[in-house]
């Protein structure tokens, strides 16, 4: 069972996920996770310590996240990612999207560090912003054939 416990701490929103996040188990925690990173100007850290396993639709919901903060002036980071989840986010070069940290309290660190520390768009600067966005387009696909056959199974 998935799980999210959301803190703030001196301003900034860490959402420590826990579990698989699969589809099924996902909806424990999605609206949860969107109210809290659907906010403008939000600084969000997304503690994946405890995550054993990532899925089609927590990479979207991940991606949702970003792009929503990126056009917020928002900034996000991940924190703690086990081997496993961080081999998936660095192989599908999210990790430009949302810079990964060893720790919470480094994530915490890095959002208030400056206003550019943890933004969204990726540590390489607003020209990387096109390969981001084409990163963001091959997950929306990911997504879109995913629903497709999970539609053909029912």
């Amino acid at each position: 069972m998935a799980n999210l416990e959301r803190s703030d701490v001196d301003g900034v929103t860490v959402l420590r996920l826990k579990g698989t996040l699969d589809r099924i188990e996902l909806g424990d925690v999605e609206q949860t996770f969107r109210e809290a990173t659907h906010r403008d100007h939000a600084s969000v850290v997304i503690d994946l310590a405890d995550v054993n396993f990532l899925t089609t639709p927590a990479i979207a919901m991940f991606l949702d996240a970003a792009k929503t903060l990126r056009h917020s002036g928002g900034r996000v980071v991940v924190t703690g990612p086990s081997p496993r989840v961080e081999d998936v986010l660095r192989r599908l070069r999210l990790d430009s999207l949302l810079p990964v940290v060893g720790s919470v309290a480094e994530g915490i660190a890095r959002v208030l560090a400056s206003p550019d520390a943890g933004r969204v768009m990726g540590e390489r600067g607003i020209g990387y912003a096109d390969e981001c966005l084409d990163v963001e387009r091959s997950v929306a696909k990911l997504t879109h054939t995913y629903r497709a056959l999970r539609g053909r199974r029912r």
